[in-house]
């Protein structure tokens, strides 16, 4: 679903790599956590995978694609198969809960019989039913957190990534988005999350990819947050 092959981002040649040297592949509908120190790297990679940078050296490859094929004008074709979920939620202050969905349907071109439609039942999964008329503003950080994931998941993606969901929330409120995040990735969808969360990460018991210096220093199965430093395949 997502693999990078023998990767290298070079922003400064007078500076570190951003990402140097990684090798390692994302498979359909699994969840991964990726872990590291502030300028580790996570960012990065996940602008990489949306294009939002290219290659210094080596591969990204999404869907079956290399991204440096993907045309400029081709690319949002590529981010409509891919939902992002921000840390500070980033949703649209003068529109309602269901505008916000809503949204992320209309720049697809969908229609309004099927937004009307699908929006509710999406509100739903995450919790908020009932709560479609509500503006940000009169809905708590874990509600708008909420918003922000039933809009990066009402056009079905693939991918789903998730740059420090629950790192404006607390423990409780996390654990509820996590639940959710958990919901989506088992109807199929492949969930990669950038966390600082060491509750979360050794709670759940998912796959853990870290990052220390550009590099991955660790890939293992059912992870835990920090642990031994291990030499990742590749």
């Amino acid at each position: 679903m997502i693999r990078f092959d023998n990767f290298t981002k070079i922003y400064d040649q007078k500076s570190r790599p951003a990402l140097q040297s990684v090798s390692l592949e994302v498979n359909r509908s699994e969840f991964v956590f990726l872990v590291g120190a502030s300028g580790s790297g996570k960012s990065t990679f996940i602008r990489l995978v949306l294009k939002e940078e290219s290659a210094s050296l080596g591969a990204v490859h999404v869907a079956g694609r290399n991204v440096a094929d993907i045309a400029g004008w081709r690319v949002p074709r590529l981010r409509r198969g891919i939902g992002v979920v921000f840390q500070d939620f980033r949703l649209l202050p003068n529109k309602t809960a269901f505008a916000n969905v809503a949204f992320a349907m209309q720049v697809t071109g969908k229609s309004r019989a099927v937004i009307r439609e699908t929006v509710p039942d999406v509100l739903r999964i995450v919790g908020l039913e009932g709560k479609g008329n509500r503006m940000p503003h009169e809905l708590s950080g874990g509600e708008q957190q909420r918003v922000g994931i039933a809009r990066a998941i009402v056009n079905k993606p693939a991918i789903l990534l998730a740059d420090e969901p629950t790192g404006n929330l607390d423990p409780t409120t996390s654990m509820g988005i996590m639940n959710i995040l958990e919901h989506i990735n088992r109807n199929g969808t492949t969930v990669v999350m950038a966390t600082h969360d060491n509750t979360i990460v050794n709670s759940l018991r998912k796959r853990v990819v870290e990052l220390r210096h550009g590099r991955v220093v660790r890939d293992e199965a059912q992870g835990i947050y920090g642990g031994d430093i291990r030499a990742a395949a590749g």
